[in-house]
């Protein structure tokens, strides 16, 4: 099954999203993983809606991964709503897409190309500096960064940071 699933995610499709948002093969995705409770998922939610208008007409897909098996439809509608997000989502319950990136903590953010190179991944920015702890003023602006980098043909300067946040709960 996974197997499967992961050859789809890797040929050019439309996909269906929740709620009927159609994802379209695009020159880069940056799957964001989160969680309707996590309070830095939350407080990026801005961040992600302004990343997802400046680079739509790019190439650019941001797709929030929901990949908590009690994240319900309803509940992410409610993140949707409560966060006026203008991004396509997915919940993950089965994790596939979890376990393909391995991904741990909510925020994190995986960018990748149509050809399934992983270009980037760790943190959106540099606003935490510990789980639920801002900084004064954010001065990186990693995902964004390696966006821009690969527009220009370029290689992202930073390929990885740390994730900050809430944990993943598999069980």
């Amino acid at each position: 099954m996974l197997k499967y699933f992961l050859f789809l995610i890797s040929i050019p499709l439309s996909i269906t999203g929740i709620f009927g948002q159609k994802m379209t093969e695009k020159r880069l995705k940056a799957y964001v993983f989160l969680s309707d409770e996590c309070p830095m998922c939350q407080g990026y939610a801005p961040v992600l809606n302004q990343l997802a208008a400046d680079f739509k007409d790019k190439g650019v897909d941001i797709i929030g991964v929901f990949p908590n098996y009690y994240a319900t439809d309803s509940s992410i509608l409610a993140f949707k709503t409560e966060y006026s997000i203008t991004f396509t989502t997915i919940k993950d319950s089965a994790f596939q897409l979890t376990n393909h990136f391995n991904a741990s903590i909510t925020p994190q953010v995986f960018l990748q190309n149509t050809e399934g190179s992983l270009l980037y991944a760790g943190q959106i920015d540099n606003a935490y500096f510990r789980a639920g702890k801002r900084r004064g003023t954010t001065s990186e602006y990693y995902l964004k960064s390696a966006i821009e980098a690969v527009l220009n043909n370029q290689k992202p300067t930073t390929g990885k940071t740390q994730s900050i946040g809430c944990v993943i709960v598999r069980d």
